[in-house]
Order: structure tokens, then sequence, then C-alpha cells
């Protein structure tokens, strides 16, 4: 009886669809809704092969294996099971393959020297400091990848000991932008042209006996490799910054810093670029003392805002250093301050009367009577109210630089028109326009033929290039010195003054540290070049052009009134 019901209940449902056992082969139009409700129900009550095999099945079992060919064409995707498996099994070889390729790349890649040491350097920082917030993990790896010295690593494309790494994926040059698989054993994102092109000039010297060069903002990073850079070709350095205790310390740091001090070449002033009156001083005294100068480098630059606590660091620093060698003729310019033409204003201490900062920096009179110079008391002195804020600044913590840790939100670089404030605008354009004005046409009389004046700029500072909205005032600040080359250098090649503006590359993120290193961290990003690569693109024509004799040797032309962006003409 089951046997009967079965086979009826089968039979209605091929008659609803308007079949019969006479028509299995031919085409039934579309089931409706309702329809195929019920033969997916009754389907499911079929839970046996015997059940599934029995004779009153047939009709419905010739129509399930009509149309199981349309279930394995989507199954095996008009393929033969075979076929497809095969098909299978080569994808997934190919993926462990690009995997595997991937992993070697990275490999390579971060065994890259550069980039090698600089992960290094900050793993020593954090396994080194006291972080028990845990706040070093917004650090990123930036900062010099090896040393400056001849000899420190070898100079050639690559370790003879050991064949080029080939990537199986091509990478953008930083510098040409054409693609490239052969890698560096230094550089990671430059083609093996640029690399060599740029690693050659990390140690390109020339003897600079006698010459007077004057570097501004030469403490750390980019300028303090620019003073090394000259040094080491012998010249006699005037340093500029607004730490020179500090400065002195990281130079005593060199090996070498005996032999610059005992030869009288190095000279470090404290000297605050926002106070004009204090640089045309300088100027005065530079004079007086050197009767020449042969190179002004004007690399200071104000890009990123800091704060009053920002600085707390380095100006304890100052107080308890003890003055060396190095700052002797400083000492001799603060002695001489009020005995200079024009001296009549009031020093930083009555200035600094009033203002409250806290900590153990909390008056600059704590400082009257510490030795420490106008320039670093002018540091602390809060002229936004975020000047005072010390949560983003966590005590003790320093980047590999050893500048203060600034765990702001957002930066100078973020800033829109209307954001920026009236004193960040003023700063910026007296340390970054202003001030190199001041310096460049003051001891321009004094500089002869063989001379060089590098105005030291940014991609920023282009019309040429794509702008976003962001840090509107820097860009104006780059620009304008740009125009000032664009303007003077020509005249000036005539006496045998060569002035140029120079991008120094990428060596560092401007973001606040958080979007920095999620930059990091999601797109394992270093900036191309560091420090050193930067001091050299910044010296590279005066390094030429002493060689050559610019200005000196009939038929020498000498580069004069460019941008120069990685050792090559760029547009304005």
């Amino acid at each position: 009886m089951a046997e009967v019901e079965a086979s009826s209940s089968a039979a209605s449902l091929l008659a609803s669809f308007g079949f019969s056992d006479s028509m299995v082969d031919d085409a039934p139009p579309p089931p409706p809704p309702a329809s195929l409700t019920a033969v997916t129900q009754y389907l499911s009550t079929i839970e046996d092969y015997e059940a599934w095999k029995s004779k009153d099945l047939k009709a419905l079992r010739q129509q399930v294996g009509r149309l199981s060919a349309f279930i394995d064409r989507d199954k095996f995707q008009g393929m033969s099971e075979q076929d497809y498996s095969k098909m299978v099994y080569e994808r997934k070889s190919e993926k462990v393959l690009r995997q595997k390729q991937k992993a070697a790349n990275l490999k390579h890649i971060e065994t890259t020297k550069l980039r090698s040491g600089r992960i290094q350097a900050l793993n020593n920082l954090i396994s080194n400091a006291d972080d028990g917030s845990n706040q070093l993990q917004y650090l990123v790896p930036d900062g010099v990848g090896s040393s400056d010295r001849p000899g420190s690593v070898p100079l050639l494309t690559s370790p003879s000991s050991s064949p080029p790494v080939n990537l199986t994926k091509p990478r953008s040059c930083y510098t040409c932008k054409a693609r490239f698989t052969t890698l560096h054993h230094f550089y990671d994102q430059l083609c093996p042209p640029c690399a060599s092109l740029n690693y050659s000039k990390r140690f390109q010297t020339v003897d600079m006996s006698g010459k007077v060069c004057i570097v501004t903002g030469g403490r750390v990073k980019i300028g303090y490799r620019c003073v090394l850079k000259l040094l080491r070709s012998n010249a006699t350095v005037i340093v500029t910054t607004r730490f020179p205790k500090s400065a002195e310390n990281n130079y005593k740091s060199d090996p070498d810093y005996p032999k610059w001090i005992s030869s009288n070449r190095l000279h470090v002033f404290g000297l605050d670029l926002r106070d004009l009156v204090e640089v045309e001083r300088f100027c005065s005294f530079v004079i007086s003392e050197f009767k020449k100068v042969d190179v002004l480098v004007n690399n200071a630059c104000q890009t990123v805002r800091r704060g009053a606590k920002y600085y707390e660091n380095k100006v304890e620093e100052e107080m308890e250093s003890t003055p060396g060698e190095g700052v002797k003729l400083f000492q001799v310019f603060e002695d001489k301050r009020e005995k200079l033409e024009g001296s009549n204003v009031a020093t930083i201490e009555s200035e600094s009367d009033g203002f409250d900062v806290t900590g153990s920096l909390s008056r600059a009179d704590d400082m009257k009577n510490c030795n420490v110079s106008r320039s670093a008391k002018m540091s602390l002195l809060p002229l936004t109210p975020s000047d005072t804020t010390r949560d983003e600044m966590p005590t003790g913590l320093t980047d590999v630089n050893g500048q203060q840790l600034d765990l702001s939100k957002t930066n100078s670089w973020l800033l829109k028109l209307g954001e920026v404030q009236t004193p960040e605008i003023v700063e910026c354009m007296f340390i970054n326009v202003v001030s190199p004005f001041i310096l460049n046409g003051r001891l321009l009389p004094y500089m002869g033929r063989n001379s060089f004046i590098i105005n030291v700029s940014a991609m920023e500072g282009k019309f040429y290039r794509f702008k976003t909205e962001n840090h509107p005032h820097t860009n104006m600040a780059k620009a304008a010195l740009n125009m000032m080359t664009r303007t003077s250098a020509q005249s000036l090649s005539e006496r045998g003054i060569f002035m140029n503006s120079v991008d120094t590359g990428w060596i560092n993120d401007e973001n606040p540290r958080e979007k920095a290193a999620k930059t990091r961290e999601n797109n394992n990003f270093q900036t191309p070049i560091d420090e050193i690569d930067a001091a050299a693109r910044i010296l590279d024509t005066v390094m030429v052009g002493v060689k050559e004799g610019w200005g000196v040797k009939e038929g020498v032309e000498g580069i004069q009134g460019k941008f120069l962006k990685d050792y090559v003409e760029s547009e304005w």
C-alpha cells in the first residue's frame, strides 16, 4: 500500500510539472514556486538508497539524472572532474609559490642595510627604555642606516661575497620611478643605477682646507650630518642651534672630535632664528672673527612646530652640561653681545618674567645663573595655550635621534588655512625665510669667488607639484625661499657665488606618531633614504664646485639658480 502511495505521489508531482512517463526526455517549463517547494519537500523524504532505487521513482530518477549534468558543469566549471582537480592543484601550488616568494622578497628587503639598521636602532631604544605604558610603540624606524664615515661599510654596489638579490616582484624606484627587481645591499627602494649613485654620494668628499662654512640647525639629523661631512672635508664649520651644549655633546661622541677642536675647526653657537636682532649680531660677530664665509647652508627650518614642553629635556641638558671647547667662541659672543653694533634690546631674562612653565624649569629666572644660552631660554617661552601641555610629552622617552617623544594627535603637518595660529605662521616665516634672507644679505659682502649658498628647501615649495590643503604656511615659506634663489642667483654667479635651492629627499614621516605608526604597520613603511643621503644632496654642489673650481677656473661653468632634487635640476 505504501509503494502505491509513493508511486502515486511521485507521479502526481511529475504531472504537476507537466511530465509523464513517456515524456521524461522533454524539457519541462519552469515550475511555479509552490510546486518547487513540494518537490524539494518530497525529495527530502527519501532517506536511503533502496528507496531511491524503487521502480516507482524511475521517472523521477530520470529527470534528476538529466539535471545532474548541469550540476556537474557547475561543480567542475565545465571541465571533467580530472581536469578540474588538476586546475585546483595547480592554483594551490601557485598560491603557495607566491606566498613563498613574497616571504623571500620581504626577507631580502628587510635585510638591506638601511632598513635593518633602523629596525635594530629602534629595538635597542625600546629595550633600554623605561616604558611602562608602552608608549614607544608609536615610534617608527627612521634615522640613519649606517655611519657616513668612509670605510665604515663597503663602498660597493653590493658586497663582493654575495651576489645581487633578484626580487620576484618588481618595485618602483623612489628617484626615477623605473621598475626594478635587482636589490641593492643598502637601499630597498632605489633601482641599481640610482642606488649606486646615491650610495657613492654618501661618501663624496673633497679637500676644503681653509674654507669657512656656516650650517644653521646643526645639532641633530640633517644639519648634524652636513656638519660632519664638512668637518671630514677639513673645513672650518660654524654651527648654529638653540641648544649649543647639547649639540656639542653630540659632536663629542664622535672619535674625531679632539682633532676638530685641536685644529680649531668646530664652533657651536646658540642662536634662535626667531630672534632677528640676535641673527644680526651673529653676522657681525662672525665677520669680525673669521673675516670671510665660503659656504652658507640655510638648513634650519620649522616644519612641525613644537611647544615649550617639548624642549624641557634639552634645556635641562643645557643647565647640567659643562661647556667645552666647541662653545668657547660662543661664550665670547655672549659676553660681547651688548657691545656689538645696535645692541640695545632687553635680555631674555626680563622678557620672560611672568611666564609660568610648570616643572623643574618653572620660571626662566631659574636659569639666570645656570650658564644657559639666550636661545635655550627662549625655547621655554609659551606662545600658545598648547605650549604648556605635558600629557602628550611622556617624561624620559625619546626617539632614536634623542628627541622628545611627542604623542600629539595632530600637528602642523595636518593644519589647514584658518587652523594655523598667528605665533606659528610668524615663527615659520622668521625661521624658514626671514633669517636666511638676513644671513644671506649680511654675509654676502664677505663671500669671495668659489663660494656657495644652499637654501635647503622641500617639495612643498614647488608650484609645479600638486598640493593638498594641509600646511599652507610651510608651503608658503619654502616657496618664498625658492623665490629668493630664483631672483638672486644669476647676479651672484657673476661674482663667483653659487646659490641653489635643494630638496633633501624623503627621510621621515611628518605625521603625528600614532598615524605614522599605523602607516608603518599596515604597509611595512620606511622612508627610502636617510639623513646622510639628505646631507649629501645638500652639499653636492659644494663638493663638486670646490673640486672643479667653479668661479675660479676659466671655462668651468657652475650650477646656479636651480631647484635641485636627487642631484639633478627639477621644476620650480
